[in-house]
């Protein structure tokens, strides 16, 4: 239609459309209207693939991450269960083999008066000690019981 003929014009002030004019406008509208809706369902559908294709390829790779996990625990557990026999066995290893129980050394009283004390170890000097009641010979050195002995 011309840009200039009064079926395409649009009413102005007090002018009107002719019944086939609007149906020719009406008509024209629903054309274009299709078309966009044409535009519309293809982009939906471009996107419904592409949505199908994303999960597709996130389903995959939660099904790695399944197995991978899968595997991490097995390994877990078996380290742990490989931990734990590996402590038994060292716990065996230590309750089976006991020590010797330590020689308890009996010290020789001997008088002080008798005895050089120079010579004589601390544990004998503190059985000496001991014996004649001198207090805090647990804690003297060597030194300081032959002193306090001496007294």
């Amino acid at each position: 239609m011309a840009a200039n003929s009064k079926s395409s014009k649009k009413p102005g002030k007090g002018k009107k459309f002719s019944p086939e004019a609007e149906l020719a406008a009406a008509q024209e509208a629903i054309k274009s209207l299709r078309s966009t809706v044409a535009k519309l369902e293809k982009n939906v559908g471009k996107l419904e693939d592409r949505f199908e294709k994303r999960v597709s390829e996130l389903r995959d790779d939660a099904k790695k991450l399944r197995v991978a996990a899968e595997k991490a625990g097995k390994s877990a557990v078996k380290s742990a269960k490989d931990a734990g026999k590996s402590a038994a066995k060292s716990a065996r290893k230590v309750t089976d083999t006991k020590p010797a129980p330590a020689k308890k050394e009996k010290v020789e009283v001997v008088p002080v008066e008798k005895a050089p004390k120079s010579e004589m170890t601390v544990a004998e000097l503190r059985a000496a000690a001991r014996a004649q009641g001198v207090s805090g010979y647990s804690r003297m050195t060597k030194a300081q019981l032959v002193a306090a002995l001496k007294r």
